[in-house]
């Protein structure tokens, strides 16, 4: 993926998912965020939703094999099309601190039976605040609170399974 800033107020980030067993490619995040208000920034977009520090964390960077369980529970999909509103501070010797709302289409075909009558996606609301009094280079002591509503059509089902955070290698 690659992105960058088209000014000071506006920035934007593309990526690109490959899977290396199909050779097939898809538009893994597409963004644009507005950062000219001094409230709040505004992203749209297709990304994951900012629930929780492991989904936006890449395996690479993770120092045990390890996730939570609540990275199972909690799926992160990148969404069809989200508008988020955010905002992070820098109190400098206290930490830093950020909070987010947004709302996120994830689209009936994610959830199996998904598909209900009127053939509409389904929308889901999530919020996020969070606090790191230790935020260095290379190190961080992470507090976040988040509150969400998965929004599944009628009839469908969410299936969680999980491999106990733990990724199996071929």
């Amino acid at each position: 993926g690659f992105g960058g800033d088209l000014d000071p107020d506006w920035e934007w980030y593309f990526s690109v998912d490959v899977n290396t067993d199909s050779g097939k490619a898809t538009l893994d995040n597409l963004t644009l965020m507005y950062k000219g208000f001094s409230w709040s920034d505004v992203t749209v977009g297709r990304y994951k939703r900012p629930f929780y520090l492991e989904a936006l964390t890449s395996s690479k960077w993770i120092t045990t094999i390890e996730r939570g369980l609540i990275y199972d529970v909690v799926r992160s999909h990148v969404s069809d099309f989200s508008v988020m509103l955010s905002k992070m501070y820098d109190f400098e010797t206290l930490g830093t601190a950020s909070w987010y709302v947004a709302t996120l289409n994830e689209g009936v075909e994610d959830y199996a039976g998904g598909q209900n009558s009127t053939g509409r996606d389904q929308w889901q609301y999530w919020a996020r605040a969070a606090w790191a009094p230790w935020n260095e280079k290379g190190n961080v002591l992470h507090f976040g609170l988040g509150l969400g509503e998965l929004n599944p059509a009628k009839g469908s089902t969410i299936d969680i399974t999980t491999r106990l955070g733990v990724s199996a290698a071929n």
